[in-house]
């Protein structure tokens, strides 16, 4: 049964019913489940990727931190980037890690950064420690889509909200 009342919340939450922040709202009806291709689509072939980029700029990544993703996967980060990539992991604006492939130094460098207040994409995150890092956090939204894939703002002007989506 819960199941049933997890895939119905996500599927009425995906289109914007019962949300009432007007970030999560903008942010999952314009970012997430955009039905118009970006600029940038023609050099992006997977839903992945193009998730990725439109979250990435959604976030306004200038400097991102990719740990753990195939150069492809990087390649939509770097488009929607506004300045090179470099610097320690201190100096970045938008976090995305695959869990899975990333190094473990990476993967507790994200985790800090995130509570610190650095918006991230996290793909695999059975292997991200997610509750440690959501317990930490004292205001900013996440976005997970049942599936293994979690966006986290961890903004200071958002309050402390959790919602299931499709994406």
């Amino acid at each position: 049964m819960e199941g049933i009342l997890s895939w119905f919340r996500r599927l009425r939450h995906s289109r914007g019913f019962g949300i009432h922040s007007p970030f999560a709202y903008r942010f999952i009806t314009h970012t997430l489940r955009q039905p118009y291709a970006y600029y940038a689509y023609s050099g992006l072939t997977t839903p992945e990727q193009r998730l990725l980029f439109r979250v990435a700029l959604a976030f306004g990544a200038r400097s991102p931190f990719c740990a753990g993703l195939d150069k492809n996967m990087t390649a939509a980060v770097i488009l929607a980037k506004r300045k090179d990539i470099d610097g320690s992991i201190d100096s970045h604006d938008f976090i995305a890690v695959d869990a899975v492939r990333a190094e473990k130094s990476d993967i507790a460098d994200a985790a800090d950064s995130i509570v610190g207040g650095t918006p991230a994409i996290i793909y695999n995150s059975s292997e991200f420690p997610l509750a440690a890092v959501l317990g930490r956090m004292t205001a900013g939204m996440t976005f997970a889509n049942g599936k293994g894939t979690v966006i986290i703002a961890p903004l200071p002007h958002l309050p402390r909200q959790d919602f299931d989506v499709r994406f």
